[in-house]
């Protein structure tokens, strides 16, 4: 009964993390239509203005591994790596989904780069939130130790 307790909140965290990072990239998607740093739907763009977006989805994309290793439970890098894996997968069904469809998709290193980029910034942003949790159980056991 714990296990599979455990299975559903790690699969309800990642389903968080996703829903989180999604919805913060619409929501900047979006703002930087609306200011013009982006084009409006279907219309293309200079090849840089697609390294905006591409910063801000490896900002986010990190950030949702550390919320996944904060909330998953244990083995938390399991849910953190699963996580990964199916933002890679994504990513990989977008390029497939836009390729050769036209400049109003972008260019091709968009997709690419954004593939590439979600297993280094799933393991950064899993390292952080596990090494601080690390540290923390470091310092509390060390600080008990010296009080009894």
């Amino acid at each position: 009964m714990a296990h599979t307790r455990n299975v559903l909140r790690g699969a309800g965290v990642v389903l968080l993390g996703f829903t989180a990072c999604a919805a913060l990239s619409v929501a900047t998607d979006a703002l930087c239509r609306a200011v013009g740093v982006l084009p409006e739907d279907g219309q293309g763009a200079a090849d840089w203005a697609y390294v905006v977006p591409l910063t801000y989805r490896m900002i986010y994309g990190m950030a949702a591994a550390m919320f996944v290793a904060l909330l998953a439970p244990e083995p938390r890098w399991r849910y953190v790596w699963i996580t990964g894996a199916i933002a890679f997968l994504l990513c990989l069904a977008g390029l497939l989904g836009t390729i050769g469809k036209g400049p109003e998709f972008g260019p091709l290193w968009y997709p690419l780069a954004l593939a590439a980029s979600v297993p280094p910034t799933t393991f950064v942003g899993g390292w952080i939130r596990l090494r601080r949790r690390h540290e923390a159980q470091v310092a509390g056991s060390s600080g008990s130790k010296g009080t009894t």
